[in-house]
């Protein structure tokens, strides 16, 4: 019950601003949070934005296209103070909107469950130079104070949540909860589907992860991007 809401408005076009607006004029726990010039910033200004306005010791993300389970709050709080995690995320549903590649998502959340086949503390970073193994920023949730500690300037702004991860893995307490909390709808027109030369697009996110810890990393990673064409392979969701 104690929570706050940030609804950051990036520019939309849709009457977004108007709803978000309306919602918090009747509870003072939601504030609705512009960019200066009203305008369409994209994911890691959007998300400094609301970093920045944020008054509590945690911070959950929710996609525009996302949705929690009425619990999921109530039981990620759970399991920080069983675990004493800095950072906690879940399984996932897949919800089908229309035509989309729902099989690969339920490809993706498939592998998740032979990863992490128990709730409990995970050694995520030597897999994190693979892929992606968070499900969504919508399964996330961590401790403020880590997320200030992070630059938010990613290679590949899509990708913010996992350059997060990079930075993140081999000194914050991740802990995984294996509970579909939230429902990650799944349509053609949602920016994951939309993206073209993910090979390409990992290879830069790992050089700059790489730069911006300045360690070696793992010697896979830096012979995929010592070869030329377009290195790693698509592993990401």
């Amino acid at each position: 019950t104690d929570w706050e809401l940030l609804v950051v408005e990036d520019g939309s076009r849709d009457g977004s601003l108007a709803l978000a607006r309306a919602v918090a004029a009747a509870d003072r726990r939601i504030r609705v949070l512009r960019h200066p010039c009203g305008g369409n910033r994209g994911l890691p200004a959007s998300l400094a934005l609301g970093v920045g306005a944020a008054s509590a010791p945690f911070i959950a993300f929710l996609e525009c296209d996302d949705a929690w389970r009425p619990d999921c709050l109530e039981r990620r709080l759970h399991v920080f103070s069983r675990y004493g995690a800095d950072v906690v995320f879940n399984n996932a549903e897949p919800v089908p909107m229309g035509p989309g590649d729902v099989g690969r998502m339920e490809r993706y959340l498939a592998n998740m469950r032979l990863r992490f086949p128990r709730s409990g503390p995970v050694d995520l970073f030597p897999g994190l130079w693979l892929g992606n193994v968070v499900p969504s920023f919508s399964c996330a949730m961590l401790r403020s104070s880590w997320l200030r500690s992070c630059d938010f300037a990613s290679p590949e702004p899509g990708w913010l949540d996992w350059w997060l991860w990079l930075q993140l893995g081999g000194r914050a307490r991740f802990v995984w909860l294996d509970a579909a909390l939230t429902r990650w709808r799944v349509h053609a027109a949602s920016y994951g589907a939309s993206l073209s030369g993910v090979s390409a697009r990992n290879k830069r996110l790992l050089a700059g992860a790489l730069a911006r810890l300045g360690a070696p990393g793992p010697l896979l990673v830096r012979l995929a991007l010592a070869l030329p064409g377009p290195g790693l392979p698509a592993l990401r969701r």
